[in-house]
């Protein structure tokens, strides 16, 4: 195939091994309550991960979303005080980036709403997971809307701050369960 691009489409002569490609590496339909969402991953096959969240609703009204990340298959979380750095921002408000430093876990949104037509939509972006023991970065878009019936966009960028080869997460909120509703697909980019 010659490499190059259309107005519909983008070629590329590629490396014949199948790198580069995103794969469905699971699928999670939210039922039985759960208290937190969990994957974990072959991290010395894929350059990236992509955590998609669809219409997820913390059972507890008003909560915040966090993520924590593992290097042995979900068994532990890092979860001490200096083990993440992140900033976040929100486009309700100022839109100014504040941040978290030296904690224990990655907020990935504050506030969520729990009543009708209330949910959390978005993607979490999981970097350098590729078996270098560098931690890994964490970059997230989030659209929800909080305990007020306000919509929001929330955007945060953070990294394990630990000598780590990240292969698993979970997100939880900050008390309570998930209700059953929702979704979570977890996807792979190949190593190029």
């Amino acid at each position: 195939m010659a490499q190059g691009f259309t107005k519909k489409h983008i070629t590329s002569a590629g490396s014949g091994g199948g790198g580069g490609q995103w794969e469905l590496l699971s699928t999670t339909s939210v039922s039985g309550s759960p208290s937190e969402l969990t994957a974990s991953f072959d991290e010395t096959a894929y350059d990236e991960i992509r955590i998609v969240l669809d219409q997820v609703i913390p059972a507890t009204d008003g909560v915040s979303m966090y993520i924590q990340l593992s290097d042995d298959a979900g068994s532990t979380y890092f979860n001490t005080v200096n083990d993440y750095d992140s900033v976040e921002r929100t486009w309700e408000g100022s839109g100014g980036w504040s941040g978290g430093s030296d904690t224990d876990e990655i907020r990935l949104l504050a506030s969520v709403g729990s009543g009708t037509n209330e949910s959390v939509s978005g993607s979490i972006r999981l970097l350098c997971c590729n078996g270098t023991d560098n931690g890994a970065l964490v970059a997230a878009e989030m659209l929800f809307t909080n305990s007020v019936a306000n919509i929001r966009a929330y955007e945060v960028k953070g990294f394990l701050d630990e000598p780590a080869s990240v292969d698993g997460f979970r997100l939880y909120f900050a008390s309570g369960n998930f209700e059953n509703t929702g979704t979570m697909r977890v996807y792979g980019l190949k190593n190029t």
